[in-house]
Protein backbone atom coordinates (compact mmCIF):
# COMPACT_ATOMS: atom_id res chain seq x y z
CA UNK A 1 0.00 0.00 0.00
CA UNK A 2 0.79 3.45 -0.95
CA UNK A 3 -0.61 6.71 -0.86
CA UNK A 4 -1.78 6.68 -3.91
CA UNK A 5 -4.11 3.71 -3.10
CA UNK A 6 -5.92 5.92 -0.83
CA UNK A 7 -7.65 6.89 -4.36
CA UNK A 8 -8.60 3.85 -5.30
CA UNK A 9 -10.60 3.27 -1.80
CA UNK A 10 -12.48 6.71 -2.74
CA UNK A 11 -13.23 5.55 -6.35
CA UNK A 12 -15.03 2.62 -4.80
CA UNK A 13 -16.42 4.52 -2.05
CA UNK A 14 -18.07 7.00 -4.36
CA UNK A 15 -19.03 4.18 -7.14
CA UNK A 16 -20.57 2.21 -3.62
CA UNK A 17 -22.12 5.64 -3.04
CA UNK A 18 -23.59 5.97 -6.03
CA UNK A 19 -24.90 2.70 -7.16
CA UNK A 20 -26.18 1.74 -3.56
CA UNK A 21 -27.56 5.04 -1.92
CA UNK A 22 -27.79 6.98 -5.10
CA UNK A 23 -25.97 9.63 -3.53
CA UNK A 24 -22.93 11.79 -5.82
CA UNK A 25 -20.09 12.32 -3.13
CA UNK A 26 -18.17 15.42 -3.89
CA UNK A 27 -13.94 14.89 -3.06
CA UNK A 28 -11.83 16.86 -1.00
CA UNK A 29 -7.99 16.89 -1.21
CA UNK A 30 -5.62 14.88 0.10
CA UNK A 31 -4.05 15.47 3.11
CA UNK A 32 -1.96 14.20 5.46
CA UNK A 33 -3.04 13.94 8.97
CA UNK A 34 -1.52 15.60 11.67
CA UNK A 35 -3.82 16.63 14.38
CA UNK A 36 -4.55 13.62 17.13
CA UNK A 37 -6.34 12.33 18.25
CA UNK A 38 -9.15 11.63 15.20
CA UNK A 39 -12.68 12.15 16.57
CA UNK A 40 -15.68 10.55 14.93
CA UNK A 41 -19.55 9.67 15.96
CA UNK A 42 -19.01 6.33 14.02
CA UNK A 43 -16.16 4.75 12.61
CA UNK A 44 -15.35 1.51 10.80
CA UNK A 45 -11.60 -0.29 10.27
CA UNK A 46 -10.14 -2.91 8.47
CA UNK A 47 -7.06 -4.30 8.58
CA UNK A 48 -4.92 -4.94 5.68
CA UNK A 49 -2.21 -7.62 4.99
CA UNK A 50 -0.01 -7.85 2.28
CA UNK A 51 3.35 -6.50 1.04
CA UNK A 52 2.98 -3.75 2.77
CA UNK A 53 0.45 -3.34 5.90
CA UNK A 54 -2.36 -0.81 6.09
CA UNK A 55 -5.26 0.58 7.83
CA UNK A 56 -8.30 2.36 6.28
CA UNK A 57 -10.63 3.62 8.45
CA UNK A 58 -13.90 5.55 7.64
CA UNK A 59 -15.49 8.18 10.25
CA UNK A 60 -18.68 10.04 10.13
CA UNK A 61 -20.26 12.68 12.27
CA UNK A 62 -23.91 11.37 14.01
CA UNK A 63 -26.07 13.28 11.18
CA UNK A 64 -24.19 11.87 8.03
CA UNK A 65 -23.91 8.19 9.91
CA UNK A 66 -27.64 7.87 10.40
CA UNK A 67 -28.41 9.43 6.71
CA UNK A 68 -26.25 6.96 4.78
CA UNK A 69 -28.20 3.91 7.08
CA UNK A 70 -31.29 5.29 6.13
CA UNK A 71 -30.17 5.24 2.46
CA UNK A 72 -28.70 1.89 2.99
CA UNK A 73 -31.10 0.41 4.83
CA UNK A 74 -33.99 1.98 3.16
CA UNK A 75 -35.79 2.76 6.36
CA UNK A 76 -35.39 5.20 9.01
CA UNK A 77 -33.00 4.97 11.95
CA UNK A 78 -31.54 6.98 14.83
CA UNK A 79 -28.65 7.37 16.04
CA UNK A 80 -28.75 4.68 18.63
CA UNK A 81 -29.52 2.00 16.40
CA UNK A 82 -26.72 -1.12 16.02
CA UNK A 83 -27.73 -0.84 12.11
CA UNK A 84 -25.86 2.53 12.13
CA UNK A 85 -22.47 1.09 13.23
CA UNK A 86 -23.70 -1.87 11.08
CA UNK A 87 -24.11 0.00 7.86
CA UNK A 88 -20.85 1.86 8.33
CA UNK A 89 -18.83 -1.72 8.83
CA UNK A 90 -20.57 -3.00 5.33
CA UNK A 91 -19.88 0.31 3.42
CA UNK A 92 -16.28 -0.12 4.38
CA UNK A 93 -16.25 -3.90 3.55
CA UNK A 94 -17.63 -2.96 0.09
CA UNK A 95 -15.22 -0.68 -0.55
CA UNK A 96 -12.35 -2.46 0.48
CA UNK A 97 -13.66 -5.60 -1.55
CA UNK A 98 -14.05 -3.50 -4.13
CA UNK A 99 -10.82 -1.86 -4.32
CA UNK A 100 -9.02 -5.38 -4.22
CA UNK A 101 -9.81 -6.39 -7.62
CA UNK A 102 -8.93 -2.76 -8.79
CA UNK A 103 -5.56 -2.29 -7.16
CA UNK A 104 -2.69 -3.77 -9.07
CA UNK A 105 -0.85 -4.76 -5.83
CA UNK A 106 -2.82 -8.18 -4.05
CA UNK A 107 -3.57 -7.73 -0.63
CA UNK A 108 -5.98 -9.39 1.93
CA UNK A 109 -8.53 -7.79 4.72
CA UNK A 110 -9.16 -8.08 8.16
CA UNK A 111 -13.56 -8.21 8.79
CA UNK A 112 -14.11 -4.43 9.23
CA UNK A 113 -14.63 -3.23 12.84
CA UNK A 114 -17.01 -0.22 13.71
CA UNK A 115 -17.11 1.86 17.03
CA UNK A 116 -20.43 4.00 17.46
CA UNK A 117 -20.28 6.74 19.86
CA UNK A 118 -20.41 10.41 19.91
CA UNK A 119 -17.09 11.77 19.37
CA UNK A 120 -15.18 8.75 20.28
CA UNK A 121 -11.31 8.76 19.25
CA UNK A 122 -10.59 6.21 16.74
CA UNK A 123 -7.59 4.39 18.34
CA UNK A 124 -6.58 2.12 15.37
CA UNK A 125 -3.73 4.77 14.06
CA UNK A 126 -0.33 3.17 13.93
CA UNK A 127 2.71 4.95 13.50
CA UNK A 128 3.22 6.01 10.08
CA UNK A 129 1.57 8.39 7.64
CA UNK A 130 -2.20 8.71 7.97
CA UNK A 131 -3.33 9.84 4.93
CA UNK A 132 -6.85 11.70 4.97
CA UNK A 133 -9.22 12.25 1.89
CA UNK A 134 -13.10 13.89 2.98
CA UNK A 135 -15.85 13.46 0.82
CA UNK A 136 -19.21 15.15 1.02
CA UNK A 137 -22.51 14.69 -0.29
CA UNK A 138 -25.99 17.28 -0.47
CA UNK A 139 -23.71 20.24 1.39
CA UNK A 140 -24.21 18.60 4.61
CA UNK A 141 -23.27 15.21 4.97
CA UNK A 142 -19.63 13.78 5.30
CA UNK A 143 -17.09 10.80 6.02
CA UNK A 144 -13.41 10.54 6.16
CA UNK A 145 -11.82 8.25 4.68
CA UNK A 146 -8.09 7.61 6.54
CA UNK A 147 -5.15 5.28 4.91
CA UNK A 148 -2.49 4.46 7.87
CA UNK A 149 0.33 3.09 6.40
CA UNK A 150 3.78 1.85 7.85
CA UNK A 151 6.62 4.49 8.80
CA UNK A 152 9.55 4.44 5.79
Amino acid sequence: MNTSHIIAFAACLKATYRDMLNIEMQQGSISEQIDFPVRADVSACVMITGASPACVVLAFDELSAVDATNRFTQTQNRFEDSLVGDTAREILNIVVGSAQRDVADRFSFSLPVSVQGRNHEIGVFRKGRNILLPLTWLESFNVRLFLNLPAV
